[in-house]
């Protein structure tokens, strides 16, 4: 048995319009979850050799419902159970002529290492690179996210940003 459900807008019982086709077939959702954040310190803010969780993001905008992010452990955290589409951009001022390391973690456990070794170039001077993360991921209500670094980081407001956005 198949069945055709001829309706230009869904809505919850309160009114809140969740989605709405157009005559085209487009469709516009409600709030969807996001988060997007920026570097706040125009600085090395992490440093080769310390090991520490990223913590100098400034919120630049979110969605209601969205995600929400703790500056004092650098964790996100889930409004919804959903699977989430998480980029991230580094800028490596790399300083040491070894190898520095992002760790992006769930739960504080490294499910992706992200590396850049300049370990054969030797010294000499300083290194710039910008490392880009990009992770698809099935999570809870009870997950977080943080980025671990053992690296030189700057975290100047376009060097380094951060966005989350719930995909399904």
């Amino acid at each position: 048995m198949s069945s055709v459900l001829k309706v230009d807008a869904i809505q919850n019982t309160a009114g809140t319009s969740a989605l709405t086709i157009d005559s085209s077939g487009r469709i516009s959702r409600g709030v969807t979850p996001y988060i997007y954040m920026r570097g706040n310190n125009a600085a090395e803010v992490t440093q080769k050799g310390t090991a520490e969780v990223y913590t100098d993001w400034a919120v630049e905008g979110s969605a209601l419902g969205g995600m929400a992010y703790n500056s004092s452990n650098g964790r996100f955290t889930f409004p919804l159970n959903g699977i989430y589409l998480i980029t991230a951009k580094f800028y490596q001022w790399m300083n040491t002529a070894e190898a520095h390391v992002i760790y992006f973690r769930k739960n504080g456990t490294a499910i992706q290492e992200y590396i850049t070794d300049f370990a054969a170039v030797g010294a000499g001077g300083r290194t710039d690179h910008t490392i880009t993360i990009t992770e698809v991921l099935n999570l809870t209500t009870s997950d977080y996210i943080d980025f671990y670094c053992d690296s030189d980081i700057y975290g100047g407001n376009v060097h380094s940003n951060c966005q989350i956005v719930m995909i399904g």
